[in-house]
């Protein structure tokens, strides 16, 4: 099929480089190979492979995105981010600008910026006492550092990691009085650790609790219809748990899988 204006085949009316009465067009070409094509069509609000046809029927060589985009406009397209670069950690910047760790680590090498000055320094020298009696991820979690942090620093003092089965033992033996007082669930999301720790120090310590579970030597049925009235009531299954001296998870379970009683979004 031809074109209507210039009688070549290959092109539409609307596309055809050589009509004068095609105003997009005409208002698109002086700008053509001046930006890239993305940008281009972005500002003319076109579609990016229409801006392409043109240039390239007009014989005007493409802009490189690269070149375009050289480290003098980075602040152009991430404002403020030049003035935050070894200034702030990398991982900060990336996740303020949504982008990637690895591009900012780009960013500072390719401008000669060294890294910032290690703000968890001051961190590192206090959890040096709990290395080796703590685990690496704890401690990551109480300072708010990365547990590979922590393992660096501990690798670098040669000290071994903490043994799994001693891992807790001091933090629970100073716990001791309370435990079976509350659920071994919310003692051990306190804690940071499995809720089968707290179960097996419990176990070879016989240490009771008052929270009963299917699992109990002491358990018994719960009364349905009570969880069933106080879940029509708007209660929720930590409450009914406090009430009926249960876990949490235990009247979630019979909740759902017995009662068959669901909780809808609000």
């Amino acid at each position: 099929m031809a074109c209507s204006v210039c009688n070549q085949p290959g092109h539409k009316r609307s596309t055809c480089t050589n009509n004068p009465n095609n105003t997009e067009f005409s208002r698109v070409l002086p700008h053509l190979g001046t930006k890239p094509d993305i940008d281009l069509a972005r500002e003319f609000n076109l579609h990016p492979s229409l801006i392409n046809y043109w240039r390239r029927r007009a014989g005007i060589p493409c802009v490189s995105l690269k070149n375009y985009r050289g480290p003098s406009n980075l602040d152009t397209r991430y404002p403020g981010i030049m003035a935050r670069l070894g200034v702030d950690r990398d991982c900060d910047i990336a996740r303020d600008y949504r982008i990637t760790r690895q591009r900012v680590l780009q960013f500072r090498q390719r401008r000669n910026i060294p890294a910032p000055p290690q703000e968890d320094a001051e961190k590192k020298e206090q959890i040096v006492p709990l290395l080796g009696l703590v685990s690496d991820a704890q401690i990551a979690r109480t300072y708010k550092l990365s547990p590979g942090a922590v393992k660096r620093v501990r690798e670098n003092r040669n000290i071994d990691q903490c043994p799994r089965q001693s891992l807790y033992t001091e933090v629970l033996d100073a716990l001791r009085e309370s435990m079976g007082q509350v659920s071994d669930c919310q003692l051990a999301k306190e804690l940071g650790i499995s809720t089968t720790v707290i179960w097996k120090y419990r176990q070879r310590n016989n240490i009771p609790t008052r929270f009963v579970s299917p699992r109990s030597a002491n358990f018994k049925p719960l009364d349905r219809e009570y969880i069933a009235r106080r879940f029509h009531e708007g209660a929720n299954d930590q409450q009914i748990a406090d009430e009926i001296g249960a876990s949490k998870g235990t009247i979630a379970q019979i909740r759902n899988n017995e009662l068959k009683l669901h909780r809808r979004n609000p």
